[in-house]
């Protein structure tokens, strides 16, 4: 077998429309930047990472763990853990040696998955914005998976059921009118067409959508009417996508003739000579139909339609993504563990002190002394102002007898040659301790 040429039949589809979102799509929107697979990963760090803070950290950080109780405790761990981790901020405030590298190790993860996380959202509006349109059907694969129709040009469908005998075709193109694979998809007849490249360029040019094809009168002709004078040739280029994504070729099929071995190299210096032979009909047989056929109409691209991926772009972070962030936390919470493990065995293994009552006693002892001194001080004290008060009290009393005497002694007639002396008023005498009053005459 000699080959001539090679035909690549790729998928085509009709654009997608403007998609009205349901209630469950909109809900499922904020999780779209992440894998299912990543989301899972994501959620379990931050489930072990708050485990492990609350069994480090929860029998002394009461500012962290208000409640005592194991319950209360994961559960407060676990939301703060969360809290953080979808871009909260941090509500942690560790204690402990190990709490810290936990929250270090945790602050990373958050960063990363955050920095990620936007990136996501970013392509998804500049894709959905200013990318390529998309299309009804976002790879070969999924239309496969999905059970759609491919319409396929007759003569090679049972090579097509051979290579997927579980795919559903429809036959059209039958006598060279390539125009149904379009006409097909438009209509509805099927989910996306089988062609090649060839046709694909055709068709900008407004080969399958002129006068031939039946629906030139009812639908190409009324394609930008009174806007551009030829915009029926633009139908297909702006109705349609080719080629969507697609792993690997979808299918190709081989044009040769068949020779006699010894012939074989022969034939092929044949076929190469007139091949490249320009004033041949056939010479480079792709640049030459490309050269006859393909002018695309104003606002066609040629070179940008027929080899852009027109399907839809998965957006989503997948594990490989995000999983580097994620070994690191867990690697500094095993740290911290280790860590944690550690110093409590080098505590138990410390000397206990051989003291009973260590400080509280001392501080014991050294109170009931204050109180002892305190008790004789007020001892003391109360016997000195009982003393003082009775001294106060005799010399009130002489006081008293003093000045009843001297009234007695005023109303007597004064003695003989007294006339000129006068009694000295009385004396008080202040001694240290005690208080004594005296009384004195001159006789």
């Amino acid at each position: 077998m000699v080959a001539l040429f090679e035909d690549t039949f790729k998928v085509m589809v009709r654009k997608a429309g403007e998609e009205t979102l349901s209630i469950p799509s909109m809900l499922a929107v904020p999780f779209l930047p992440f894998k299912l697979e990543l989301w899972v990963v994501i959620i379990g760090q931050y489930i072990v990472c708050s485990l492990v803070m609350f069994l480090i950290e929860g029998s002394s950080n009461d500012d962290d763990f208000p409640d005592s109780s194991v319950r209360g405790g994961v559960v407060e761990s676990v939301y703060k853990g969360f809290f953080a981790g979808f871009g909260g901020g941090l509500l942690l405030n560790p204690k402990t040696v190990p709490g810290k590298i936990i929250v270090t190790g945790l602050s990373l993860s958050v960063m990363v998955f955050m920095s990620i996380y936007g990136a996501q959202v970013t392509t998804a509006l500049v894709e959905s914005r200013l990318g390529a349109p998309t299309g009804t059907i976002s790879s070969f694969e999924e239309g496969l998976e999905r059970g759609a129709t491919f319409c396929v040009y007759s003569f090679t469908v049972p090579f097509v059921k051979a290579r997927w005998p579980n795919m559903k075709v429809l036959a059209v193109g039958a006598g060279g009118k390539v125009y149904e694979m379009f006409d097909a998809l438009y209509e509805g007849k099927c989910d996306a067409s089988l062609i090649i490249d060839n046709w694909w360029r055709n068709a900008q040019a407004g080969g399958y959508s002129d006068a031939k094809s039946p629906l030139f009168d009812t639908v190409y002709s009324q394609h930008l009417k009174g806007v551009e004078d030829d915009g029926w040739k633009r139908f297909h280029c702006d109705d349609k996508i080719f080629p969507i994504a697609s792993i690997g070729v979808p299918w190709s099929i081989g044009n040769g003739i068949p020779v006699r071995e010894e012939l074989v190299r022969l034939i092929r210096f044949a076929i190469k000579k007139a091949q490249d032979d320009s004033t041949r009909r056939y010479s480079t047989y792709a640049a030459a139909f490309s050269e006859k056929f393909v002018e695309p109409a104003a606002g066609c691209s040629a070179q940008g339609a027929s080899s852009a991926d027109g399907g839809e772009v998965d957006v989503s972070a997948s594990l490989q993504d995000g999983v580097g962030a994620t070994m690191v936390s867990l690697i500094f919470t095993a740290a911290a563990l280790i860590f944690w493990g550690v110093e409590n065995a080098l505590s138990s293994r410390a000397p206990k002190s051989t003291k009973s009552e260590p400080e509280e006693a001392e501080v014991g002892v050294d109170m009931g002394k204050v109180e002892t001194f305190a008790a004789e001080a007020d001892g003391l004290a109360q016997a000195r102002i009982d003393q003082r008060l009775g001294a106060i009290e005799a010399a009130l009393g002489a006081l008293a007898a003093g000045k009843a005497q001297g009234s007695n002694d005023r109303d007597a007639p004064p003695p003989q040659g007294s006339e000129d002396r006068v009694a000295p008023p009385p004396r008080r005498s202040d001694l240290t301790g005690d208080v004594v009053f005296s009384m004195s005459t001159t006789p």
